[in-house]
């Protein structure tokens, strides 16, 4: 279950644009590689195979 909540944010994620800036404001995702080593992190650490 873990797996595909992790592989379907990475595809949403993936989807959007990598930054976005408005009038006064700025937002930037976390690199794809920060990601799936965030997402092998915690199922590490719920003793889940990666």
């Amino acid at each position: 279950m873990a797996q595909d909540t992790t592989t379907n944010t990475i595809r949403e994620n993936a989807a959007g644009p990598r930054k976005a800036s408005g009038d006064s404001e700025s937002v930037e995702q976390h690199s794809l590689q920060d990601q799936i080593v965030a997402g092998c992190a915690a199922r590490i650490q719920e003793g889940q195979p990666i």
